[in-house]
Order: C-alpha cells, then sequence, then structure tokens
C-alpha cells in the first residue's frame, strides 16, 4: 500500500494491492505514471478520468469505463478529477499462470483455431452486464 498525507505541498493518494486487485484513489488535481505490465490488465475509472496516452494517441477513459490493457506495453497514465470527482478506480492484473489455468478449466473456454489473435494494442471495453456486474 502506498500513502502519502502531507502539507499543502504532498497531495494524499492512496493504491492497495489485493491479491493483483489495486485500488487507487487520488485526491489531488493529477497524477500521471509511467506504466509498464509484464502482465495482461483490466483498468475499471469508479469516478474521475483517466487518459492513457502511447505516444501516438491518446485514449480518454471517463466513469464507468473499462479499458484492456496488453501485457508489456508502454503508456503513460494520468488520473485526474473530472466533473467535480476525484479519480478512484480499480486496476485488475492478470497474471500469465492465472490466465492458462481459467483456459484449461472447460471446454467452453477454448477458442476456435481460426478465432483471429487480438491486437497488442489498448481498446475499451464495451459496456456489458457482465462487467458492471464486477466492478459493482
Amino acid at each position: 500500500m502506498e500513502k502519502s498525507m502531507g502539507n499543502e505541498d504532498r497531495p494524499l493518494k492512496l493504491i492497495f494491492n489485493y491479491n493483483d486487485v489495486f485500488y487507487s484513489f487520488f485526491y489531488d488535481d493529477s497524477d500521471a505514471c509511467i506504466h509498464r505490465s509484464r502482465e495482461y490488465a483490466v483498468n475499471y475509472v469508479y469516478s474521475g478520468e483517466m487518459v492513457l496516452d502511447n505516444g501516438a494517441e491518446q485514449i480518454h477513459v471517463g466513469k464507468g469505463e473499462c479499458v484492456f490493457i496488453p501485457r508489456d506495453h508502454h503508456l503513460t497514465m494520468y488520473k485526474k478529477p473530472h466533473n467535480g470527482e476525484r479519480y478512484c478506480g480499480i486496476f485488475l492484473r492478470f497474471k500469465r499462470a492465472f490466465l492458462r489455468r481459467m483456459y484449461g478449466l472447460s471446454e467452453q473456454y477454448k477458442m476456435s483455431s481460426t478465432t483471429p489473435k487480438l491486437e497488442s494494442r489498448v481498446m475499451k471495453l464495451p459496456d456489458t452486464v457482465e462487467l458492471q456486474s464486477l466492478f459493482t
């Protein structure tokens, strides 16, 4: 857990890691970090806004939106307030061993040999009942 509290020069931010689920809360005007994860990840914005910059484009992720980040992808994340709400987000990291274990559990998860491989890029995920349920 990272916790920064202090005087006016040091903003408050909290980051909790619980079994590769990261909860982050930023109480200042903006926070940027260079992100590189060796694992696949999904980031959900509970409130505020996150801007992902990969050098070629900026992807704005607003309240209630979710984004997929492929492994070994480099980008700069800006987490900031939006419409008067502080940034709060949930970041799920999926380790390779976990994904392999889930993939091998059942035939229903087996992909067809004709299924195209996903592009290695950051992408917003569709707003589905399943994702809403997961983050609720």
